[in-house]
C-alpha cells in the first residue's frame, strides 16, 4: 500500500524538512554569500566569442559574472561555516565549464584540471576529494548547459581524489562534467573548501559559477536568547588603505563587525547568518553600503581596501546561535559606534609600530618594527634605524650592526602560519608592510596564523643582532626615540616607556607621529595592507584621477570608473588603452571625469590584460564641493587665497604635466617661494585632512 502525506501533514510531523542554502558564492553577490579568497585567476562576465568554442556562449551560469582560470594556476579559498550540527543531508556544488580561445582545437587536456578540497578543522588540513581534467587524447570543451556529466563523490578523507575526465576531445556533452556534488558527512560541524585550477596554455580556460553549501535542517529554527554584554574598548591602528581593529568582546558566543562610510543605524537580522570579509565591500551588507568584515568568537580583523584619508564607522554586534541561518539571535540595543580615519601621509615610508615589550624574556631578539613603505621602491640598503638602545642598523657605515635575511626563519614562520605570508625581497615593493625584526634569529616562532589564508606577502628583515638586551629601553622616565633615514628621507617617532603596559606591548603613530598604546599577550601584530598609487584631486569643476604602475605585464588598458558603492552601479569614465603592455619601469597615468555628480563620488580603477582578466584597485572617494581655494603668481612669490597650514603638501607641474618640484608645508602662511617659467603651471594641493585638489596658475614675469 502506497502513503502519500500532503505538505501540510509533513510539516505537523516534523520529520522531512526542506533544503536550505547555507552559503553560496555566485560571483555576483547572491546571498547568503559564501565569502573568498582568491590566488591566480579572475572573475569574467560576458560571453565567449564566435571563433572560441563554445562559441558565442555566456561564460556563466547566473547573472552576469563567473571566476576564471587561464594560462595559470589558481585557488580559491573559501572561508569556514561552523554552526552545521543541526543540518542533515549535506552537500558542497558547483557548476564548471571548459573553453577553447580563439579556435576550435584548444581546451582541457590531461594536465588541465579542477580539485575540490574539503577541511573539517577550520583549514588547517584538506583532503582532495574530487578532481575533474580534460581529455587524455586531445583537448575538450563543454558549456554548463550542453555538458550534462556530473562529477560527484562522497567524502571520504583518504585525500586520494576521485578523479572524471573526458573520454575524448571536442565538443563533451554527456562526459562534459559541468556539475561537482560532493556529499559530506553529517557528523561534520564545520567546512572549509578549497577549489584549486590549473590551466596551462593561453588558448583554454576554466570557469568557474554557483558554488553553494547546502544541507537539510533537522529541527525547526528557533532564535535563543540574545547576548546581554556589548563588545566595548574598541581601538584601531590605521594605515593607508588598511586599519587593525580590536576590542573587548561581549558574552555572546560570536560576534560579526561591520563597516561603512556612515554612522549607519542598520541592524542584523535573526536567523542570519552573514559572510565576512576583511577587504571592504566584499562581505555580506547589513543595509546598504554597510559591510561585515568579521564574523566568529575573535576580537580582532585587518581590514583592507579602503580608501586613504578617509573616515569610516564600525559597530560589533554580540549573537548566540549554533545552526547557520537558523537560530542565530543578535543583541542590537546600545551599540558602540567607533570611527577611525585612515592616514592620509602615504608617499614615504612610515614607521606605523613598534612591539616595544617582547613576550618572552629575550628582548634583544623578539621586537619588532612595522613600517608601512611608500609610493616607491625600498631597497634595504636604504634603510637606517637608530634604536634607542644598542645602535643603528644599515648596511653603510653600521659596522657589524647590518640588515638582511633569514631564510630558514621566513620558512618557520610561513609553516606555523600556514600560508606563504612572509617574504625577503630586496627592493621591497610599493605600498607594502615591512617587518623588521631587532635579532638575526628571534628565540620562538611568532604565530601568525589568525592571517591565513592571505593572497598579501609582507616583508621580513632582520638585525644582525644576537644581544638579548633590549632595543627599546622600554623602563623608566622620560621618551624615547627611533630614528630612521628611508632613502634620504627621515621619520622618527617618541614614545613614552612608562606608558608601556608590559610584554606584548605595541606602540602604534598616526601620521604626525602621536603615540597609542595597546598590550597584545601574543605579540602578533595583525598584518594587512594593499596599496595602489591611484588618487583622486579637484581641477576646477572637473575630476582628476591619477596611478602609477610599477611594471606591467601583458596589460591591454585601464577603465577608469566612476562607482556607486551603495547600488552597486557604475559608469566608465575613460578608456586609456596601453601600447607597449609589458614593463618593468615606472609609469604615470590620468584622467580626467568632466561630469562629476555634486558631492561625492567614487572611483575605481580596472585593469583588463590580452587575455580578458580583470583586476580592481581599490575604491577612492572624493567631495566635489570646492574648497575655493585660489591662488596668483608674483615674481617669484605664488599667494595663496587660503592660507596653507601645517602638514599641507604642495606638488608643482608644468602644462605638460613633469612635475616641477614638491615640498611640504612646515608653518602657516599664504606665501610660497616658488619660480616658475611663463605660461600655465598646475599645483596639486594635498591638505592634511588627505584631501587633494589640483588648481591652475597663470604666470608672466
Amino acid at each position: 500500500m502506497k502513503l502519500f502525506l500532503s505538505s501540510s501533514l509533513l510539516f505537523l510531523f516534523g520529520s522531512i524538512s526542506a533544503q536550505t542554502t547555507i552559503a553560496t558564492q555566485d560571483f555576483d553577490g547572491g546571498t547568503p554569500v559564501w565569502g573568498y579568497s582568491n590566488t591566480g585567476g579572475a572573475t569574467v562576465t560576458g560571453n565567449s566569442a564566435a571563433g572560441d568554442r563554445p562559441a558565442s556562449s555566456t561564460v556563466y551560469t547566473s547573472a552576469t559574472t563567473a571566476f576564471g582560470t587561464i594560462n595559470t594556476t589558481s585557488t580559491l579559498t573559501f572561508t569556514n561555516i561552523s554552526g552545521l550540527a543541526s543540518y542533515t543531508t549535506k552537500y558542497v556544488e558547483f557548476r564548471l565549464a571548459s573553453w577553447s580561445i580563439g579556435s576550435t582545437g584548444n581546451g582541457a587536456e590531461a594536465s588541465d584540471a579542477v580539485n575540490l578540497d574539503i577541511s573539517f578543522d577550520g583549514g588547517a588540513t584538506y583532503s582532495n576529494e574530487i578532481q575533474v581534467t580534460g581529455s587524455s587524447t586531445s583537448n575538450a570543451y563543454w558549456h554548463y548547459s550542453t555538458g550534462t556529466g556530473l562529477a560527484t563523490a562522497v567524502y571520504d578523507g583518504n585525500n586520494t581524489a576521485t578523479n572524471f575526465a573526458p573520454t575524448g576531445s571536442g565538443n563533451r556533452t554527456t562526459d562534459g562534467y559541468s556539475t561537482v556534488h560532493l556529499d559530506l558527512p553529517n557528523s561534520c560541524t564545520q567546512v572549509q573548501i578549497r577549489i584549486r585550477s590549473n590551466n596551462n596554455a593561453a588558448a583554454e580556460r576554466w570557469t568557474i559559477d554557483n558554488v553553494k553549501l547546502i544541507g537539510t535542517l533537522s529541527t525547526p529554527c528557533s532564535p535563543g536568547a540574545a547576548p546581554t554584554t556589548n563588545a566595548s574598548a574598541i581601538i584601531s591602528t590605521d594605515f593607508c588603505t588598511s586599519s587593525q581593529l580590536s576590542f573587548t568582546a561581549g558574552n555572546g558566543a560570536n560576534r560579526i563587525g561591520v563597516i561603512s562610510l556612515t554612522n549607519f543605524s542598520n541592524t542584523p537580522v535573526n536567523g542570519t547568518s552573514y559572510a565576512a570579509n576583511a577587504s571592504y565591500g566584499s562581505g555580506s551588507t547589513i543595509g546598504a553600503g554597510n559591510y561585515v568584515v568579521m564574523n566568529g568568537s575573535g576580537n580582532t580583523v585587518t581590514v583592507t581596501g579602503l580608501s586613504s584619508g578617509t573616515t569610516y564607522y564600525f559597530k560589533v554586534f554580540e549573537y548566540n546561535g549554533t545552526s547557520v541561518n537558523c537560530d542565530e539571535s543578535y543583541q542590537i540595543t546600545s551599540v558602540a559606534t567607533y570611527s577611525f580615519t585612515t592616514q592620509s601621509n602615504c608617499n614615504t615610508p612610515q614607521i606605523r609600530s613598534i612591539l616595544a615589550d617582547a613576550c618572552s624574556s629575550v628582548e634583544g631578539l623578539d621586537e619588532q618594527v612595522i613600517i608601512e613603505n611608500g609610493a616607491n621602491p625600498l631597497s634595504v640598503n636604504s634603510i637606517s634605524l637608530a634604536f634607542p638602545s644598542g645602535g643603528t642598523y644599515c648596511n653603510s657605515g653600521c659596522g657589524t650592526n647590518t640588515l638582511g635575511n633569514n631564510a630558514a626563519y621566513i620558512a618557520q614562520l610561513n609553516t606555523l602560519a600556514g600560508c606563504a605570508l612572509f617574504t625577503y625581497a630586496d627592493p621591497i615593493p610599493a605600498g607594502q608592510i615591512i617587518v623588521v625584526f631587532t635579532g638575526q634569529t628571534p628565540s620562538y616562532v611568532f604565530d601568525y596564523s589568525p592571517q591565513c589564508p592571505s593572497t598579501q606577502q609582507y616583508y621580513a628583515v632582520f638585525c644582525n643582532n644576537t644581544s638579548t638586551a633590549g632595543r627599546f629601553a622600554n623602563s623608566g622616565t622620560g621618551t624615547r626615540t627611533l630614528d630612521a633615514i628611508f632613502s634620504g628621507t627621515n621619520e622618527s617617532v617618541t614614545y613614552a616607556p612608562n606608558s608601556l603596559g608590559g610584554n606584548g606591548s605595541f606602540i602604534d603613530f598616526d601620521d604626525p607621529g602621536n603615540p597609542t598604546y595597546h598590550v597584545d599577550p601574543t605579540c602578533i601584530y595583525p598584518l594587512g595592507i594593499e596599496l595602489l598609487n591611484w588618487q583622486a584631486s579637484m581641477m576646477d569643476n572637473d575630476v582628476l584621477l591619477t596611478w602609477t604602475t610599477l611594471s606591467e605585464t601583458n596589460l591591454n588598458q585601464f577603465e577608469v570608473l566612476n562607482v556607486d558603492p551603495y547600488n552597486k552601479t557604475e559608469q566608465v569614465v575613460q578608456t586609456i588603452y596601453v601600447e607597449e603592455g609589458n614593463s618593468n619601469s615606472r609609469k604615470e597615468y590620468s584622467a580626467v571625469d568632466p561630469n562629476p555628480n555634486p558631492g561625492m563620488n567614487y572611483y575605481q580603477l580596472l585593469s583588463v590584460d590580452r587575455d580578458g582578466k580583470q583586476q580592481r584597485s581599490e575604491i577612492i572617494a572624493i567631495n566635489t564641493q570646492s574648497s575655493e581655494q585660489y591662488a596668483r603668481y608674483n615674481s617669484g612669490t605664488i599667494i595663496f587665497g587660503k592660507a596653507l597650514k601645517k602638514g599641507d603638501a604642495l606638488t608643482f607641474y608644468n602644462c605638460e604635466g613633469k612635475e616641477i618640484s614638491s615640498f611640504d608645508i612646515h608653518e602657516a602662511s599664504n606665501f610660497v617661494e616658488q619660480e616658475l617659467s611663463n605660461g600655465v603651471a598646475l599645483i596639486r594641493i594635498t591638505y592634511r585632512n588627505g584631501f587633494s585638489e589640483v588648481i591652475r596658475l597663470l604666470v608672466t614675469n
